[in-house]
């Protein structure tokens, strides 16, 4: 068994390939959220190779280090990569575990799979739709790495009209308020009544309530918002609110085609 300070010094000189943070590792092997895993960490409840340990930032080597909590082996089983289709309610954060009480996606789904598995981006309290949830780190980078451009349908209802001109300005980019300026994206109207506007809009970016902050700019107010694909994905197959879905090999294979 290796002493406290031999571990902490052969990770110092170095980071050990397939190392991470103790709070890290804690936060996927348990359902404990990063804030609660550190806490645990520092309440002194927690070991590596039966040595206590108070530092959530400490490196460890889950292949080759045991961890306990409360005396309790944490097991470093390695999960099937999974990858689940959620649709997002309005009314609850995109979070697997919200340290202020609020009602998240966490919440709903917990009792309903086994995996630990996280949000790949995220929608905002407000909007709801299609989204993704996996354990698969390296899909999930692929799916929101700029150079991808998986895009992503959602339909909009605004509060007025929407005039030729500003269509254009969509569809070209338009500067927000931060000074960011949207990559170019598709927007078709489908519907003008006398409470707005409904348009369906394309767009592959994932800046920070992006499209509020694109019609807000227009001097227009987001009424309500529904991602309805990720590349040629629908929402259809979870069609109601809080439903949930393991997608198939071919269904994943979906998420990286152009929406028709």
């Amino acid at each position: 068994m290796m002493s406290l300070k031999l571990l902490k010094s052969s990770f110092k000189k170095r980071r050990v390939r397939n190392s991470l943070k103790l709070q890290k590792f804690l936060q996927k092997k348990t359902k404990l959220s990063r804030r609660k895993a550190g806490k645990a960490i520092k309440s002194g409840v927690v070991k590596v190779d039966g040595q206590v340990v108070t530092e959530p930032w400490l490196q460890i080597n889950p292949q080759k280090n045991t961890v306990e909590i409360n005396n309790v082996i944490i097991k470093n089983k390695t999960e099937k990569k999974v990858v689940y289709a959620f649709n997002k309610p309005a009314g609850i954060i995109t979070t697997m575990n919200d340290e202020k009480g609020r009602k998240c996606i966490g919440d709903i789904v917990r009792n309903r799979i086994n995996e630990n598995v996280f949000h790949v981006g995220r929608l905002d309290k407000e909007t709801e739709g299609l989204i993704l949830l996996t354990n698969d780190g390296e899909l999930a980078n692929k799916l929101t790495h700029p150079s991808s451009e998986i895009k992503k349908t959602y339909l909009v209802m605004v509060d007025s009209d929407i005039q030729k001109s500003e269509l254009s300005h969509i569809k070209k980019g338009i500067k927000l308020k931060d000074g960011h300026v949207t990559a170019p994206s598709k927007i078709e109207v489908l519907s003008r009544t006398g409470k707005g506007t409904l348009a369906r809009l394309v767009i592959h970016e994932g800046h920070k309530r992006e499209i509020r902050e694109m019609f807000k700019s227009l001097g227009k107010k987001v009424i309500k918002l529904r991602r309805i694909s990720i590349g040629r994905l629908s929402i259809n197959i979870v069609p109601g609110p809080g439903d949930i879905k393991q997608l198939s090999l071919s269904e994943i294979e979906l998420l990286f085609k152009n929406p028709g």
